[in-house]
């Protein structure tokens, strides 16, 4: 575990600015608590490691870091446009760079490991101060590798995911989003979702990313049906899986149940009646 005392020693040793150039700024959990020391909150996010975005173009250092180009597989920009997300703050007289709450939500939804629920509590942190602007996050999620390109969509599950304070759904993220921009009625489909995420009392959410995963890869399979058709394919296709262990759900998927569809596409709808029988 690191704390605000060895941040202080790393940061001397490895100066974020070089003769006004800007050589790394603070990610993750290290991005946080600085955050919430800046604004006197009484949370205090443990460090268990340094995490940076470097900007300048080679530069290497003992701890967990990325690139402009490739932010842990979220994003790819440059040094200049990520600049715009940097923001500044003094901890007992000491300053740092870090990246701000807009750009620190883009990382904790969109990054290639599934949203943690520490990811979580940070992303409601970062909400409850105000330190999110949804209009930028909304443009940075158009711009996300493994996000949906459906207008506002994302914007609006985050929303409903932080309002109902529901963490293991929250876990799903981004592959909820991508699976509900495969309808039209996406409030329907969201409520649908999050009353599973209650539900299916078995599955944690990790398990249940894998769930949200697999029943995107189905509902795919299901483009020629009509929006009725879906929804009611959903539905059953939710009861299947909560019927079934993650594991046992993900193989049955890609084993069985994706061929069928794509294979005897007029006996869709059959498959479908047949899940839970």
């Amino acid at each position: 575990m690191e704390t605000l005392d060895t941040l202080r020693k790393f940061t001397e040793k490895y100066p974020q600015k070089i003769e006004e150039q800007l050589e790394y700024s603070f990610l993750g959990g290290t991005a946080i608590r600085l955050l919430q020391e800046a604004i006197g909150s009484k949370e205090k996010r443990p460090i268990s490691d340094f995490d940076l975005l470097i900007f300048k173009s080679q530069g290497l250092y003992p701890v967990h870091n990325c690139y402009t180009k490739d932010v842990f597989g979220v994003i790819s920009s440059n040094p200049a446009e990520l600049s715009d997300y940097v923001t500044s703050v003094v901890i007992k007289g000491k300053g740092y760079f870090s990246m701000n709450g807009t750009f620190l939500t883009l990382t904790k939804t969109c990054a290639m490991d599934n949203p943690r629920e520490k990811d979580y509590h940070d992303v409601q942190f970062l909400n409850s101060e105000n330190l999110i602007d949804f209009n930028e996050l909304d443009s940075l999620y158009n711009r996300a590798n493994r996000l949906t390109n459906v207008p506002q969509i994302p914007i609006k599950v985050l929303k409903f995911i932080l309002e109902h304070k529901n963490s293991k759904l929250f876990q799903t993220f981004p592959r909820l989003a991508n699976l509900i921009s495969e309808f039209d009625n996406t409030e329907k489909v969201t409520e649908m979702l999050s009353d599973y995420s209650k539900k299916d009392l078995e599955k944690d959410g990790y398990a249940l990313a894998s769930v949200i995963y697999d029943t995107h890869s189905l509902i795919r399979e299901l483009s020629d049906l009509s929006e009725q058709e879906k929804l009611e394919g959903l539905e059953k296709i939710l009861e299947f899986a909560r019927k079934n262990d993650y594991v046992d759900f993900d193989r049955i998927v890609h084993s069985d149940l994706i061929p069928r569809f794509r294979y005897s596409p007029t006996q869709q709808k059959e498959i479908l009646e047949s899940l839970n029988h």
